[in-house]
């Protein structure tokens, strides 16, 4: 367990301590992936905290934040923040005044990368907030207090590779030609993926050229629909894609569900909806047992029969083929489809790590918080014998 202690100089010495037995039982700590990351970038936060030693806080932020270290661009601007106060205490001016300016520029486009219960803290504590100059270069408290969450950081949020889940600024990334949804730092990457990416690209392709289609013979309503449709269905940013699939499948709880286990969301349509997350509102959502619904998952995406399964099993090999190396992470998978198919049905999955799942708590309200605005989904029923939500059976 690692150490949870809100007082810099003791969260060290708990770190220390921590590292120490862990070593003695088990060997080199930086030898065990995701949990060693975690570990060893909070100890060297925790010194740049305590201000105890600047010196050994320097070397082990910037060794934190080498590429080598893997860390995602939340965690390396984090540590970037800390390193930048502890160069300005040993007076290494212009190594801290280069820092904050790329801080400035990557906190204005991610204001919401890193999340509040972090966030906040950083710029609140350990420093005066009216003269941290990083918080002094957004705006002040007046930043802090008033981010806009838009769609355009929404969507920048979205932008990473595929296959080394690297974001901007890190790499610079470019959108799969064919999709036009899909993202890769290299022509390496991409070709790594190829196996993993090409049905998914060929089902994003042929909407393309329906949408395409239905502007050609004067159907731009119908073409609206679609585009809007391909836009709400696989976006990472909108929470119904995302945390609350954790929820609704009960990994907290039981993270062995995110193999066996799917959540149905049935839409309708908003045309007139002015922000690209209420073009699509849930009006149904239910847990099921994949074992229990096979029938209904081919019957909604006009598979035959045993293709459901073969569907599944080929997303889920998808999933473990694209997961960060080191980090345990689990699928949500999820099925969205309109009940007369005005839209086509779609079968995806998401992604949440064991970190997540232990520092989120498990919330019972996620179908409240499905919708932006409107009523919450209902419960779906399924009109077949021994069919039955099963999201508090456990």
């Amino acid at each position: 367990m690692l150490p949870q202690v809100d007082r810099p100089a003791e969260a060290v010495r708990q770190y220390q301590l921590f590292m120490k037995e862990f070593e003695e039982q088990h060997g080199q700590i930086s030898n065990y992936g995701a949990q060693s990351k975690d570990l060893l970038m909070q100890y060297a936060i925790a010194l740049a905290r305590s201000r105890t030693d600047d010196v050994e806080a320097k070397a082990r932020l910037y060794k934190t934040i080498d590429p080598s270290g893997h860390l995602n661009i939340g965690m390396v601007a984090r540590c970037k923040v800390y390193l930048a106060r502890v160069l300005r205490r040993l007076t290494e001016t212009q190594a801290a005044e280069e820092m904050e300016a790329w801080l400035v520029r990557w906190f204005k486009k991610n204001p919401h990368r890193i999340d509040d219960t972090l966030l906040i803290p950083m710029f609140t504590t350990d420093i005066d907030p009216t003269t941290d100059p990083v918080l002094q270069g957004l705006g002040g408290q007046k930043w802090l207090e008033n981010r806009r969450r838009t769609f355009k950081t929404d969507m920048r949020m979205e932008r990473g590779c595929r296959r080394c889940r690297k974001t901007e600024p890190q790499v610079q990334v470019k959108q799969c030609a064919r999709c036009k949804h899909t993202f890769y730092c290299s022509r390496e990457c991409q070709i790594a993926d190829h196996p993993y990416h090409k049905e998914s690209c060929k089902e994003a392709a042929q909407t393309l050229r329906r949408i395409e289609a239905l502007k050609v013979i004067g159907a731009p309503a119908e073409a609206r629909r679609y585009a809007q449709w391909k836009e709400f269905r696989t976006s990472v940013a909108h929470p119904a894609n995302g945390i609350l699939l954790a929820h609704a499948l009960g990994l907290r709880r039981d993270p062995s569900r995110s193999h066996t286990h799917i959540v149905f969301k049935i839409v309708e349509h908003d045309p007139l909806a002015k922000h690209p997350h209420d073009h699509f509102r849930f009006t149904e959502a239910g847990v099921f047992k994949l074992d229990d619904v096979w029938p209904d998952v081919e019957a909604i995406m006009g598979l035959d029969k045993d293709e459901g399964k073969q569907y599944v099993d080929d997303l889920l090999e998808d999933f473990c083929n694209t997961a960060m190396q080191g980090d345990q992470s689990y699928p949500t998978l999820a099925l969205a489809f309109h009940p007369v198919h005005a839209v086509e049905a779609f079968l995806s999955y998401g992604a949440v790590t064991w970190k997540t799942l232990n520092r989120v708590p498990y919330d019972p309200d996620w179908r409240g918080k499905m919708n932006r605005s409107g009523n919450p989904p209902t419960l779906v029923e399924i009109p077949r014998a021994g069919v039955k939500d099963v999201e508090h059976d456990f």
